[in-house]
């Protein structure tokens, strides 16, 4: 059953129209933790913190070393003086590490705040991912329309 977005979808599994759907943690994390919908496993290759009773695809389905996780970054144009790249970063740093920030992360969005701490790290997954999904797409045969 297609729909255009998560909304409609977890509306569809809660209501019991839908079995099964994949969705990202945070707007998952109170459902399952009411007992509203059941967490069969995560796609990250550790538990999440917010939820450490829920299996990894790879403990679940005994696929090890299955990882797909979601990242998130700050980008800007090319050519960004490397004097604002440097403290973009360290105050970027600076509020993902605050206690009260990783928590809500945690807590609220499903997420595990990076150790990345450079731009130059930042690419390496960047480019990691690129390649890697690349591959899929190519052995899958999908075309954009």
């Amino acid at each position: 059953m297609p729909f255009r977005g998560q909304p409609g979808a977890q509306t569809a599994l809660l209501s019991g129209d839908v079995d099964l759907f994949f969705n990202q943690s945070g707007p998952s994390i109170g459902y399952i933790k009411q007992g509203q919908v059941k967490g069969l496993a995560v796609t990250t290759a550790k538990r999440l913190e917010a939820l450490p009773e829920v299996p990894t695809v790879a403990e679940a389905c005994g696929l090890p070393g299955f990882d797909s996780s979601t990242w998130y970054g700050i980008f800007a144009p090319p050519g960004l003086p490397e004097p604002i790249q440097a403290r973009m970063n360290a105050e970027i740093q600076r509020i993902i590490t605050t206690p009260e920030f990783r928590r809500w992360l945690i807590d609220t969005q499903g997420i595990t705040p990076s150790t990345l701490s450079t731009p130059a790290e930042f690419r390496a997954v960047q480019e990691r991912d690129i390649a890697r999904w690349g591959e899929v797409v190519r052995r899958s045969g999908a075309q954009v329309d």
